[in-house]
């Protein structure tokens, strides 16, 4: 998926039809396209954009979560399954999320002695 993700990164929707890179599906709002192919998407509903320079700034409300139930534990999102493709900016790369590192309220607790 890294490589059609960049592509739509490269190439402006201005200047290239993107629609049919990935095969999509529409949730409750029935306008938003969803890729089919991913395990978590957000369906977000624009509520503002704003034109700043060249760029165009989209402002959004996320109406709906869409995750594979193959990328749940015991109900909840869990990060390993999903596996989330992560972009750098600054150096220009692509990762993934790896491995947990520590369990958040907890590994702090005793920070200060």
């Amino acid at each position: 998926m890294v490589k059609n993700v960049d592509y739509c990164g490269i190439y402006s929707g201005k200047k290239i039809d993107k629609s049919e890179i990935f095969e999509v599906f529409y949730g409750e709002l029935k306008a938003a396209p969803l890729i089919e192919k991913c395990p978590m998407n957000l369906e977000c509903r624009l509520t503002q954009s704003i034109e700043l320079g060249q760029y165009i700034l989209l402002i959004a409300e996320i109406a709906e979560l869409h995750v594979d139930a193959d990328c749940m534990t015991e109900g909840k999102v869990d990060p390993s399954k999903i596996d989330p493709l992560i972009y750098a900016p600054d150096i220009w790369n692509y990762y993934s999320l790896g491995k947990t590192v520590a369990k958040a309220f907890s590994v702090g607790e005793k920070a200060g002695e």
